[in-house]
């Protein structure tokens, strides 16, 4: 395997057990609030996201792009989905959150969903641009999911070219892994606001010294910055917000060519 090839896997390895891992730890902190784990939707599947991102990160890693968007789908759709039952049933048991889910969304798309889900930890007009991201990325996605003309066309242009699986390029496993970061980091804000704002505040001041590739999300970043009033954050603020544009600057692969973090 050519080197720039490898390394470009070994992104990919890395970046599917990073979101394993974070979603594991917020799991782990919803566990400090009685009943959350219990009765919220989210936190009751969540190992479902959590294999669908793994998923995805192996099939890229095996030459399988299309189907790894095809997962990558259902993690973004689910994410949301979820999130949004347990915004709209929040003192609800989890039998009738169960039973709206059933009901109430919709078998396909994910429109009506986003539009009713609030995204109140992004400041300012960054919820408006989150929604508006999700849904070019869901019908991006939505692209791969269905035997198509372009997605043949597309198919029998690779085979001519050489791109089999087992024989991608850089260029193609770093396009379907800039998919996998997008998705992903898109499911953790909506995890984050699934875990409530106290907790989804006391994971990002933890996340701050630690090297952690979502640092380099925007809407991750712009959600931390929501924190910034914190005291503990107040004697080296400046060069917290340096840190946090700098990540978004050098993109999500630098954590990986970075062995030091931050």
């Amino acid at each position: 395997m050519p080197p720039d090839v490898e390394a470009a896997v070994g992104y990919v390895r890395s970046l599917g057990i990073d979101f394993a891992k974070t979603l594991g730890l917020v799991h782990m902190y919803a566990q400090r609030c009685p009943g959350l784990v219990d009765t919220h939707l989210f936190f009751r599947v969540s190992d479902l996201l959590i294999q669908s991102g793994l998923a995805a990160s192996f099939l890229i890693v095996e030459g399988m792009r299309n189907p790894a968007r095809r997962e990558l789908r259902f993690l973004l759709e689910a994410s949301v989905k979820l999130l949004f039952t347990d915004q709209s049933m929040p003192t609800s048991p989890l039998d009738y959150r169960l039973v709206f889910f059933e009901r109430k969304i919709s078998a396909s798309g994910l429109t009506d969903e986003l539009k009713g889900t609030k995204f109140d930890l992004l400041p300012g007009t960054w919820a408006a641009d989150f929604v508006q991201r999700v849904l070019r990325h869901y019908g991006h996605l939505s692209g791969f999911v269905h035997a198509s003309h372009n997605q043949i066309r597309k198919h029998i242009a690779e085979q001519a070219a050489g791109l089999r699986i087992g024989f991608d390029t850089t260029e193609t496993i770093v396009d379907a892994a800039s998919d996998l970061f997008d998705t992903c980091e898109m499911s953790l804000v909506a995890c984050l606001h699934a875990i409530g704002p106290s907790l989804a505040g006391d994971l990002m001041v933890a996340f701050e010294d630690m090297p952690w590739v979502f640092h380099a999300g925007r809407f991750v970043a712009a959600l931390d910055s929501t924190y910034d009033y914190k005291v503990e954050r107040q004697q080296r603020l400046v060069a917290l917000q340096t840190s946090r544009s700098d990540w978004v600057d050098a993109g999500w692969r630098a954590h990986y060519i970075r062995p030091t973090g931050v």
